[in-house]
This record gives structure tokens, sequence and C-alpha cells, in this order.
């Protein structure tokens, strides 16, 4: 282009994609190449006078794609001639008007933003003041003054690439200093009503940054997708009509409010949500929390332990107290104990009161109450340093926190009398074990289970010969013994194929223990197994008293029993589970549940995840299980009369009924769970996808002409110049 006679630019000059490739190499390629020197603006006027050239011709609008515009108008708004500037500014503001898609329009927004105030300097100063240093140009006073103070990103491009990487943005913040060896704190962050993960991540990113030396972050996206049917749905239809409402999906709650805020309806499907978050991605150190997010980490606060969730503090900003009747028992002064806590509002908070955030402060023992000049939502006026300092003295506090001794005083032993309190006992000193490694270290460490009263686990030779002679006095302790043969709590003993003892012989202990108590076991212990295990183990425990039966021939009628109760109770919680399912109210319908007094829903557990299915192997011990509770769900009525053909035509009814019932209630859980809501919300955020077009959008481009970049293709430049603009684009972006 500085060349006379370039047959090279002259050559790209004659089709409108090679215009726009010179102006992406004059205006976007030498201010990246040349940063830092006054070379960055000598090509602007090239760029310039071809960006007028095809502005000029109003076919441009048509010839040129919307993200092909934004650099054509480029070159306008980074003039210093304020005709041009505010011309480009203009023109910006128009791409905004014709994007259609909502998450495309933000960034054309944040664009058009941009040149607006580059139009502003100019008008101010009649030049950009950031470039004087490199052109040679004197600064006046004002100009010192706005240099000094501007945040505007691009007054920072003409620093070179290695100062602005060196350079720390606020000049009195001292280096960071060298990483600590402790181990960094995993923390799940839980946004507010309306909000998604990535709305918070992105709006409280300062926070989080400062953070990164300290903790890692999950983002939870709550499993509910807020819907326009109950909160200002006349005004919506009066807007946007019936069909064209604007999509509201990807805004999450956790739950919704009844009309008097004493019905949380779906707070079970969050709670089963978080339970298995924790479960698939946990364990967690502690929780953030934001207004309804900040409520239900209250709740999970009340409620711990349970399940999966286990956390040691939290930091709930613009927080309310929970409202619902079935939790208004756990939300008194100072009932939650033991939980380091930091509560912040905003003194010009115009959605929570100051005063609800106070009195959910005063829910817990020893509260930090903090204030921001800020409103509701104002991440950039959060008391950042103070969070930061909060956390550091709880990284220190569990790192340097002794593992909680196992409890051998024999006073506080004896204290403990019935098995369910020996069992909980030791499950809590299990986990504060597990909780005083490093989060990251937690999953892979096998720590084994110590009885409670104990020093170390009993081995299997011994506990087999206990059993053996087992006393009626001893039946609580022992069985206590036969639960620390297992690997977990709350959920199904996993399945490992090259350790397949260590995860069976808590079945088969339990079992020979059954069988020396057969009325004691059932009456007072197997509930204890779904209680503090999972639905597998009911499964497992089913297929192990099959595999025994060859072993006890003589006990088979004892073995029997078993297997038929726990066939009973899989097909009681499931049909349980489905009429749950059938009377779950339409999230569209809040009005109808409050008028109906839905008072106490209740979600379904993972008893259909977990439950047998029904294979082409007949054999098959899980199939054959999977067969009786179909027929104990579904009995066959006077099978002694009906002939073979009407017995095996009655017993495939059930069992496609079964396997119709079981879909259905994976179903519904699929949708609660922590994968499906985080692929759902990437679908969403998705760009460029065809799916975010409206059905009458969707039938304009396919009755739309052909582009002429189809019909009449240009001859393209060499594919590295493609390559190198698609990197400039992103860069700008």
């Amino acid at each position: 282009a500085t060349t006379e006679n370039s047959k090279l630019c002259e050559r790209w000059q004659t089709t409108s994609r090679g215009k726009l490739i010179l102006i992406i190499l004059f205006d976007q390629f030498s201010r990246n190449i040349y940063r830092g020197t006054r070379k960055m603006f000598e090509y602007d006027h090239f760029a310039l006078k071809l960006a007028l050239e095809i502005i000029n011709d109003s076919t441009h609008i048509t010839t040129y794609s919307l993200p092909e515009r934004l650099f054509l108008y480029l070159p306008l708004v980074h003039s210093e001639d304020l005709i041009y500037t505010a011309k480009g500014a203009d023109l910006m503001n128009d791409l905004v008007l014709q994007v259609t898609q909502r998450n495309l329009r933000k960034r054309y927004v944040t664009n058009a933003l941009s040149a607006k105030t580059h139009q502003q300097i100019i008008e101010q100063f009649g030049r950009y003041p950031h470039r004087n240093k490199l052109l040679g140009r004197e600064s006046t006073e004002d100009e010192e003054k706005y240099l000094k103070t501007t945040h505007n990103g691009f007054a920072l491009s003409v620093q070179s690439l290695k100062s602005v990487a060196v350079e720390p943005i606020d000049k009195n913040e001292t280096a960071s200093p060298i990483q600590s060896d402790r181990p960094l704190l995993k923390i799940l962050v839980l946004h507010g009503f309306r909000q998604n993960a990535n709305s918070l991540k992105r709006s409280g990113k300062n926070l989080f940054k400062s953070l990164k030396d300290v903790a890692t972050f999950s983002f939870a996206n709550a499993p509910l997708p807020y819907n326009s049917m109950n909160e200002g749905k006349e005004e919506l239809s009066a807007a946007f009509g019936d069909e064209n409402s604007p999509e509201t999906s990807y805004q999450r709650i956790w739950w919704n409010s009844s009309a008097d805020s004493k019905t949380y309806h779906h707070l079970d499907v969050s709670l089963h949500y978080i339970d298995k978050l924790f479960q698939s991605e946990g364990p967690f150190d502690g929780i953030i929390g934001f207004s309804q997010g900040a409520s239900l980490c209250a709740i999970l606060c009340a409620l711990q332990p349970f399940g999966n969730v286990s956390f040691d503090f939290s930091i709930l900003i613009s927080g309310f107290t929970p409202r619902a009747a079935c939790y208004e028992h756990l939300m008194q002064p100072n009932s939650i104990k033991n939980q380091p806590s930091i509560h912040i509002y905003g003194v010009n908070d115009a959605l929570v009161d100051n005063d609800r955030t106070i009195e959910l402060a005063a829910i817990f023992e020893n509260p930090l109450v903090l204030s921001h000049p800020g409103g509701h939502f104002t991440p950039n006026a959060w008391p950042n340093t103070r969070i930061k300092q909060f956390l550091i003295e709880q990284q220190e506090r569990l790192t340097h926190k002794q593992g909680v001794k196992i409890i051998n005083d024999i006073n506080q032993f004896e204290s403990l009398t019935t098995f369910e309190e020996k069992l909980k006992a030791t499950i809590f000193h299990h986990q504060k074990r597990i909780s005083n490694l490093p989060t990251t270290e937690r999953k892979n460490n096998k720590l084994p289970i110590i009885p409670i009263g104990l020093s170390k686990p009993i081995d299997q030779q011994n506990i087999e010969i206990i059993i053996e002679h087992i006393d009626d006095y001893l039946l609580d302790d022992v069985i206590l013994l036969v639960w620390c043969e297992r690997t977990t709590f709350y959920n199904s003993e996993p399945k490992e194929d090259n350790d397949k003892c260590a995860t069976s012989l808590f079945f088969r202990h339990w079992i020979l223990l059954y069988l020396k108590k057969p009325d004691e076991l059932l009456s007072s212990h197997f509930n204890a197994i779904l209680k503090y295990g999972g639905w597998g183990d009911l499964k497992t425990l089913y297929i192990t008293t099959d595999q025994m039966l060859n072993e006890f021939v003589q006990e088979k009628a004892l073995l029997d029993n078993l297997k038929v109760t726990c066939v009973k109770i899989f097909g009681d919680q499931l049909k349980h589970d489905y009429r749950v399912v059938l009377n779950q109210p339409d999230e569209s319908e809040n009005d109808k549940e409050q008028e109906n007094s839905i008072q106490n829903q209740e979600w379904i557990g993972n008893c259909a995840k977990e439950a047998p299915r029904i294979s082409n192997t007949p054999t098959n011990s899980c199939t054959i299980m999977a067969k009786d509770i179909a027929k104990y769900m579904h009995p066959i009525v006077d099978a002694d009369s009906k002939s073979e053909k009407q017995l095996n035509a009655a017993k495939g009814y059930a069992y496609q009924t079964y396997k119709r019932l079981i879909s259905s209630i994976c179903h519904v859980l699929e949708k609660a769970s922590p994968n499906f809501v985080a692929e759902q919300m990437r679908t969403r955020n998705r760009k460029d996808r065809a799916f975010q077009y409206t059905k009458e959008q969707r039938e304009q481009l396919l009755k739309a002409p052909p582009s002429s970049y189809i019909t009449n293709p240009e001859p393209e430049p060499g594919k590295e110049i493609l390559r190198s603009c698609w990197i400039v684009q992103i860069l700008s972006f």
C-alpha cells in the first residue's frame, strides 16, 4: 500500500472481500504489530479511505455481514475527525438495532458504547490524549488529568504487550506474594433469583479474580428455569404477544414461592441437585451464595450434614431468612453453630431490606456482618478485601486443624446407647478425618472407617468369628463393625472390578449376621441400609443373597425371605415415586398449586436410577430381581387358572410396565441432575445456533434467496491472510 503501483493492493481493492481484508490489515494488524510505537497509527488514513468508499455506497449493508460491517466502521471511530467519529458511532448503534439474537446483541452493544465513548473524547479534546506520547504531542492539563483517571481499556492499547503484562493495574498495589503452600479452598457458588452461573461469574469477575490464589470456584446453575407465567404475564403478553414473549429459560431459580412465602415449590428438586453436585464435583470447603442462593445456603447450613452435603463455612451476600414453614424450626437465633460465616448487605439495597439480611445473620452463631455502599447486586462495591481475609483465615483454620480424634474415652462411648447414635458418631468422625485432607486429595484417598470407641478396624476373619458366636447384647456393636467395612456413606457402595472383595464384605457379613439374628436385623437394622447407604446397596444385597444360596442351602427359607423383603421395598418405593411424578404440578401453574394448597411436595429419590433392569439374559441376577419387582408391583391374578400363553402375556405386560415406569421416573430425575442442567445451560449460551431464532425468523430465513456469496463467489485472499484476519477479529472482541 505504501509502494507506488502496488499490484497486490490494487488487485485486492477490486473485490469487496479484498477491501475488507485491507481495512483489517491497516486498522487492526498495524495496532497489534506495532503496538507501543507511533507506527500503530501510520496506516489509519488508508483504512479510513477504503472504509468511506464502501460506506458511501448504500448497498454495503447487504454486501457485508454484521461482523464484517463492524470492522468497516472501526476506522471511522478511530479517526480524530469528529465528523467521521460521530458517523462511526451512529453506524455502530445501527448495528445493534439489526441484531435479533440476545446473546450476540450484548457484544454489539459493547462496541456501540465504546464508539460513543470515542466520540465524547473527540468532542472534549479534539484528539485522543492516550496517543500523545507516541505521536510526540504535548498533553494539556485537562488531558493529563484524563489520562490519570480514565478506565477506558483502549487507552492502554498504546502500551507494549510486555509492559502491559508486567505492570500492575493498580499502581498502589504491591506485587503478589509467592504462592502459599496451603491447599486451595474449593468453594461452591450459588447464584441469585433469575440469574445463572455465567451471569454471576461474569459480573463478579473482580472478586473471583482477586481470590484465585486462595480458592477455586464451581458455579452451580439452579435446576429450575424461570418462566414468566407467574410474574408479569399480562405485561409481557401485551408487549410481545403470546407467541413472541422473550425467552427466559436461561434465567434460573432455586424455588418458586407461594403467595404467602410459606411454601417453596420445587425446593426439593434443588436440594436433590445440590446433593448430586456435592457427590459429582465435591467435596466443597465452603459456599458463596447471593440473594436467593444465600438463602439456600442458610438452609443447607441448617440441614447439614445430609446426603453428600457437608461444608465448613459460608459467605452470604444480600441474603434473607428463608420463610418456608417446613424450615421455620431451623431458622431460630443462634441455631446454626460451628459454621463461620460472613453476611454482606448493600445499604442501598432496594430488593432485600438490610434488616432481613441482619435477621439471617442472627441465625448463625458469631456471624461477621459487613456492609457496602452499593445496592442489591453491585459486585464492584462488595468488600473484596474483607472477603479474601476471611477466606485466608478459613484456609489457615482448615489447614492447621488437627484431625478429630476418635472418641476413646469410655464415658463418652458409653453415652452412645443406640446403634444409630454409634453409627452417626462413626460417620461424623470419619468425615472429619477426610475433611482434614486437601480437597483435591479427598476422592482418591481411601481412609479406613474406624468404629467409634476403637483405634483401628477389625480384620475380616475376626469379624466372622464374632458373628458366629454373637450374643444378643453385642448385636449393635457387631453390626457397627460390619458397617465399618464400607467405603462410603449416604451413597451406594461403588463397584470396583479390581477389588471386588472390598465392596462385597459388608453385604456378606450383613447377611451372615442376618442368618444369626433374622428378626432383629429386619426390624431394627434393615432401613439403615437405605438411610446411610443407597438403593444400589439393596440391589447388591439381593444379588449377594442369591449367590450365597448354594453356600447355605439349609438357610434357603431365610435367604428367600430377605430377597422378598428387598423386592417389596423396591416395589413400594417405585410406586410411591411414580405417583409423585404423576402429581408433579406444571411449572407454569403456580397459581393452581396455591389454590390446591400443596404444602409439602416431596422429591423422588434415586430408587429408579439404581433399580435393577430387565435385560435379555434371563439368568442374570439383576434381571431376575427386576422381574420379581415387576410382578410384585403388578400381581398376576389367578395365576394358577391361566394357561401358559395367558401367563406369559401377563408377565410381559408387567415387565413392559416396569420398564416404562423406570424410564418415566429416571427422565424426571435426569432433568434435575447437574450434568443435564450444565448441558442445558451450555446449549442456551452457545453462539450462532439456529434454535435461538423464532419460528417466524426461521421460516423467513429459509424463504430468503441465496446469498450473493453463494451465487457469485469472489476470489478470496490467501489462506494465511484469512487466518490472520480471524485472529485479529477474535482479539478485537
